[in-house]
């Protein structure tokens, strides 16, 4: 229903057999491992680059928002703008955090793929400690603590709608996260059906122009 708006295609994951096919040597092999490597620290790099870009764009939306509470005459409405602001921030944030996220763990992926021709499967050999309180996510903790960030700014759009507007003001910003949502995706993102896995985006384009083309 919403494949229009997302721009989603469907594709077959592909096997082992495929995958290892897309390399046509060894050597092609081993330099696909080490650039996988490569933009595998580059994405962790620009992970926390737009975090701190994210961080510090919203420590000031919040510093100008209590100087705005300091004022003897406050304007609610610049109050509003400003904690709109402060929530839509946010949340382009957490999607962004989410992207991120994803692209790093394209890169694993392919390091884990590529490794056990490589290397030996070294990413996949962990060292695991008795105490499961050693085992946690930097970067889900880093999704969490944006989301505290978010029920922040929320729950100070509630207060002050509810205080100096109706709730038909809410719908601003509603379009605003469904504008994030729907149309700043990725153009043609590709899902994989039933499962996930690799898929080759220029052979599954060409299948899907053509099977339009066949119908």
């Amino acid at each position: 229903m919403f494949d229009f708006i997302v721009r989603t295609k469907k594709a077959k994951p592909m096997t082992d057999e495929e995958y290892y096919s897309e390399f046509n040597s060894e050597k092609q092999m081993e330099e696909a491992y080490k650039k996988s490597w490569e933009l595998r620290l580059f994405e962790n790099k620009t992970y926390w680059t737009r975090t701190l870009y994210f961080g510090g764009f919203t420590s000031v939306i919040f510093v100008a928002y209590t100087k705005v509470l300091g004022l003897e005459n406050l304007d609610k409405d610049i109050e509003f703008y400003l904690i709109l602001l402060g929530l839509v921030f946010s949340f382009a944030w957490y999607l962004s955090n989410i992207a991120s996220k994803s692209y790093i763990d394209n890169w694993i992926r392919h390091i884990e793929k590529l490794e056990s021709k490589i290397s030996g499967d070294l990413c996949k050999i962990y060292y695991y400690k008795k105490c499961v309180f050693t085992n946690y996510s930097v970067t889900r903790i880093n999704q969490f603590m944006v989301l505290v960030i978010m029920a922040f700014w929320g729950i100070l759009l509630i207060k002050t709608v509810n205080e100096n507007y109706g709730s038909v003001v809410l719908i601003i910003p509603i379009l605003m996260f469904s504008f994030l949502i729907f149309f700043c995706r990725s153009p043609q993102n590709i899902y994989t059906e039933n499962t996930d896995g690799f898929v080759n985006k220029t052979k599954a384009q060409q299948k899907e122009s053509q099977n339009e083309q066949a119908n």
